[in-house]
């Protein structure tokens, strides 16, 4: 009789353990960390857009107090870097020397 009770207590409990694994982690909890994982990629593709824009504008005002000191734009932004007025040019940038406009790709 009690190994009866243990056979019976053994099959409901694997029972409800298959139940609340076919409930809860299927498709459901999928869709979900691939939602995530979408949302992370957004997040992370923004963080990088305002680095380039921000980094542009930084740029932008090296560019504009070189054209107030010099009166002309500089040839390129390499040629700041050589002047000590910028450390590093900043990658995903586009610069017009003829308009000294400092733009984020």
């Amino acid at each position: 009789m009690k190994n009866l009770l243990i056979v019976a207590l053994l099959v409901g409990a694997s029972y409800a353990i298959y139940e609340w694994l076919s409930t809860y982690a299927t498709k459901p909890v999928l869709d979900a960390t691939s939602g995530q994982l979408e949302r992370g990629k957004e997040v992370a593709e923004k963080a990088s857009r305002i680095v380039r824009e921000e980094s542009a504008r930084a740029v932008q005002v090296v560019v504009d107090k070189y054209k107030a000191e010099q009166g002309t734009y500089p040839a390129s932004l390499q040629q700041l870097m050589e002047l000590n007025q910028l450390s590093e040019i900043p990658p995903g940038l586009t610069y017009d020397p003829a308009t000294g406009k400092v733009t984020a790709d």
